[in-house]
């Protein structure tokens, strides 16, 4: 597991399980994977290759004859389990209808999931799939909660897996049965903190970042200004470290029921190997997929053991075989289809997704994967008036993940907030994975605010920077002339150098946001602005933390939010919920993406203006780019290159770092 330093959504509907017909496996020892029926309903990723392949009529035919055959053949009983994976980013958001396959579940999705199988009569268990989800401690524990529910309801859980790392140990803990393979590993370095510091990498080409924070604690982009890590974002990163060491170690040692002493160990040893894993009580057997099928089959003799692969899957287009043309009539409904719901006159809860980096305009949304990379203050603007407007509504819950960003647009979506409390609806805010600087901003005045322990937030202060080019011209031999009318005339051109009056005052003005971003604090939040100012200071606190200083009032998931959210209203546990911003569809997506919406989706690691300035240096430098926290600290220089390019969004409320958990 690496926590890395860097620079920078669940439909709850009741949807039925399809069924089929499934045919003997004869590998799985009498366990059947139910798969998508052969029949009318066809994906939409298999219309779409067949349009583009056969360009004709597609006829299907069943086998009448050994349906009915087999249903004359005495029934065995069958005991079923889910399979549910946990895999990808599982973005907050609500994602576009995806023309090519199942649209991502967001991450209510994928709890709610979990939440039906515990609930399913039909079900004796889930099964687990860890796939490399790649989520913060947050959503860990939210979904370590819904699976604890799962086993409390009388469901058995299981996990087999061909190797086991600290994540999934801490999502699937307490299983019923863990098990590996006799080659499989279970890895877990623990925890650390890292990040490149590039002052004079960047000396080298006579590129400086002159970066100016408010906030003792201030740190963002201080890695492009500085030779070394401050001691203040080093002592936050301890005390976060801390918080993150001990609920890593908790949650492993109570799900598997072995001392704290014991886990500390193994992560100390950093790996083990599966019969070491087992004689720890990591696992509870050693066994490869075939020995585990045959396990669970004996554990109902006499009975049919099948497997729902695509449990809770719906995501399928109806189709008429018989019209040779409505494959093209399907696939416009599909490329132009959102998952907006008729409008009902029931009292409901508005649930207002805030995911991504925050900055003017409208939001952006990676139409493949579904993942939010920017949270536009135009979208979020229009989905809190929306909520807030309609009658139906009688409260908002806003789920925040987000690093902060444009200082402007977080006041933008923070004015919005105060204007539906005036307007008498009760506004609670449920934070995830991160919710600082920028991200708090736009929650503080919630009238409650419910985090994870480990959630990250604060880090009320904030950061700019001019971008000086002027080494890197006079290198180049290039003379620029320029005439002025006064005396702040190219103030944000890269070219020339800021004396120390225009600093000064730019930094007057930085002052003054600081503290109307302290002053809001303190009035959302009923203390005092002394208080209030010796917590902020750009400072990064855990969620536990931050309840502890006053700036989250309760301890919990979505799932407690929403509670508060109909408590506050008045209304019950089965209402109605309004999610927003409505999700749009591909066209609208990709239309946005190919406009200039998306920074860059090209698999080439230098193919954005941040890498063209790293493309610069010398090769030895591309090495270090091609890792993981080099692409990091490309997306970053290209958001830096943005911010330093432009004036409206040039004064930034975010986060120094964020957290990969591997």
């Amino acid at each position: 597991m690496r926590f890395q330093t860097a620079q920078g959504q669940i439909d709850r509907s009741r949807t039925e399980t399809r069924r089929s017909n499934p045919q003997k496996d004869a590998t799985s020892g009498g366990i059947q994977t139910m798969k998508s029926p052969r029949s009318s309903r066809i994906s939409a990723g298999f219309l779409l290759a067949v349009t583009l392949l056969f360009p004709f009529p597609v006829f299907a035919s069943g086998d009448k004859e050994s349906a009915a055959k087999g249903d004359d053949k005495a029934k065995v009983e069958e005991v079923k389990f889910a399979r549910i994976k946990l895999s990808g980013a599982m973005d907050e958001g609500l994602a576009p209808t995806v023309p090519f396959g199942p649209t991502p579940r967001n991450f209510r999705g994928v709890l709610g999931l979990i939440e039906k199988a515990g609930n399913d009569p039909d079900l004796a268990g889930v099964i687990l799939e860890v796939n490399g989800p790649a989520v913060g401690f947050a959503k860990v524990l939210e979904l370590n909660r819904e699976l604890r529910r799962v086993k409390k309801k009388g469901k058995k859980l299981y996990v087999h897996a061909e190797g086991l790392d600290g994540i999934t140990l801490m999502l699937g803990s307490m299983a019923h049965r863990v098990s590996i393979p006799e080659s499989g590993w279970v890895l877990m370095p623990g925890l650390s903190a890292e990040t490149m510091y590039f002052r004079e990498l960047f000396d080298i080409l006579g590129i400086r970042f002159d970066v100016t924070h408010v906030g003792a604690f201030k740190s963002a982009y201080e890695n492009f200004a500085k030779e070394e890590m401050s001691d203040e974002l080093r002592t936050v990163l301890g005390s976060i470290l801390d918080e993150y060491w001990s609920t890593m170690v908790g949650l492993i040692a109570d799900g598997r029921g072995i001392p704290r002493s014991a886990v500390e160990k193994a992560i100390n040893d950093g790996f083990q190997t599966a019969r070491d894993a087992k004689r720890i009580g990591l696992v509870d057997a050693v066994e490869y997929e075939d020995e585990f099928k045959s396990w669970l089959k004996d554990q109902h003799p006499g009975k049919k053991i099948k497997v729902l692969s695509k449990y809770g899957d719906a995501n399928e287009a109806e189709l008429n075989l018989d019209n040779p043309f409505a494959v093209f009539t399907q696939i416009a409904q599909m490329m132009n289809s959102t998952n907006k719901k008729t409008k009902s006159k029931d009292p409901k809860i508005a649930l207002v997704y805030a995911v991504g980096q925050i900055a003017t305009g409208k939001s952006q949304i990676d139409p493949f994967s579904g993942q939010s990379s920017v949270m536009g203050s135009d979208t979020m603007v229009a989905a809190l008036r929306k909520a807030t407007d309609d009658d139906t509504v009688k409260a908002i819950v806003m789920r925040v993940d987000s690093p902060g960003g444009s200082g402007l647009a977080s006041d933008l979506i923070w004015r919005e907030v105060i204007r539906a409390k005036k307007k008498g609806k009760p506004v609670i805010v449920s934070m995830s994975d991160v919710a600082g600087s920028g991200g708090y901003y736009i929650a503080m005045a919630a009238d409650t605010i419910v985090a994870e322990p480990t959630t990250l937030t604060g880090s009320i202060g904030v950061v700019s920077m001019f971008l000086d080019f002027s080494r890197v011209v006079q290198r180049l031999g290039v003379n620029i002339e320029t005439i002025r009318r006064g005396r702040s005339a190219g103030l944000f051109s890269p070219y020339t150098r800021k004396d120390a009056d225009v600093k000064r005052r730019f930094a007057g003005l930085m002052q003054d946001f600081y503290k109307d971003f302290v002053t809001k604090v303190a009035d959302g939040r009923g203390r005092a602005y002394d208080e209030m100012e010796r917590v902020a200071r750009g400072r990064v606190w855990t969620g536990r933390q931050a309840k502890d200083i006053g700036l989250v009032d309760e301890l919990g998931g979505l799932d407690r939010a929403m509670a508060i959210a109909r408590e506050k209203a008045g209304l019950s546990d089965d209402v109605e919920v309004l999610e927003l911003p409505e999700p749009r569809n591909f066209l609208e997506v990709m239309s946005e993406m190919f406009g200039g919406g998306l920074i860059s989706l090209g698999s080439s690691p230098f193919s954005d203006s941040g890498a063209a300035v790293l493309a610069a240096l010398p090769k030895e430098a591309h090495v270090l780019m091609a890792t993981d926290q080099g692409r990091e600290v490309i997306k970053t220089l290209s958001t830096m290159l943005k911010v330093a390019s432009t004036e409206q969004d040039r004064v930034l409320l975010m986060v120094p770092f964020n957290i990969i958990v591997e």
